[in-house]
């Protein structure tokens, strides 16, 4: 009985591989299917490619316009507490 279900397991294992080597082979033409539509122009690719050019220009400047809004708020809100706790230990010393 081991002797039969060691021949059904190669079998079955030469079976998985023939199939799988038939599902990678580009020739096999049950792999791949042909695309509906048309490819887009170059003189269309360059304009839309130039529109997403100008699009990420336009966000990396935002971006950077709020790194300094950012930087000057922390700035601000570090001054405050900085300017807190100065006057939190003068309140201590008159309290004394």
């Amino acid at each position: 009985q081991i002797v039969t279900l060691q021949s059904q397991l190669d079998e079955e294992r030469a079976l998985a591989d023939r199939l799988s080597a038939d599902l990678e082979a580009p020739e096999n033409s049950n792999r791949w299917r042909k695309l509906e539509g048309k490819d887009p122009e170059p003189e269309d690719l360059a304009a839309k490619l130039q529109v997403l050019e100008e699009r990420l220009n336009d966000k990396k400047e935002q971006l950077l316009e709020k790194d300094l809004v950012l930087e000057e708020t922390t700035n601000l809100a570090h001054r405050l507490r900085t300017q807190a706790l100065e006057g939190r230990e003068e309140t201590l010393e008159l309290a004394k």
